[in-house]
């Protein structure tokens, strides 16, 4: 009967260890996952929360919508904007607009830097602006980039 006993209670006990295993590994995974911090290279400011994806191409003319087929094809993650201002210039107002073509597509966030907090907008067209109540910062990307639509070498 012991003989028994043991003969069932090992491959269980085997199993269950399998199995704690790889309960363990997956929460080491998701631990992994959520420290992994994606910084935007400007005053060591960070993403906290998510990009949110927003297109209106749809209210642009008919016309206008056949120029702007890209946007529906434009896509970013949160960790593509690793260190991604650090290879920006950044610009006044003015000449982000002189510089810039337009595309009807952008992502927006979050950005802290444990101080401070600025919503952070990155637009197909090689523009990112950084914004709070007090300020309106914005960069611009000249060369060719997979990130963006187009880069910012309008009208030079």
């Amino acid at each position: 009967m012991q003989k028994q006993v043991a003969v069932l209670f090992v491959p269980l006990l085997l199993l269950s260890c399998v199995f704690v295993q790889h309960e363990n590994t997956n929460s080491s995974d998701e631990t992994f996952t959520q420290q992994q911090d994606v910084y935007v290279g400007y005053l060591n400011f960070k993403l906290i929360g998510e990009l949110n994806r927003e297109n209106k191409i749809k209210e642009e003319s008919a016309e206008r919508q056949k120029f702007f087929v890209e946007c529906n094809e434009w896509y970013i993650e949160d960790k593509d904007i690793n260190q991604l201002l650090k290879d920006m210039e950044k610009v006044d107002a003015t000449l982000a607009h002189m510089l810039c073509y337009y595309y009807p597509c952008w992502y927006k966030g979050l950005i802290s830097n444990g101080e401070k907090e600025y919503d952070i907008t990155i637009y197909a067209h090689s523009v990112v602006t950084i914004s709070n109540k007090d300020e309106t910062i914005f960069f611009i990307q000249k060369d060719k980039s997979n990130l963006f639509i187009v880069p910012c070498d309008c009208c030079e």
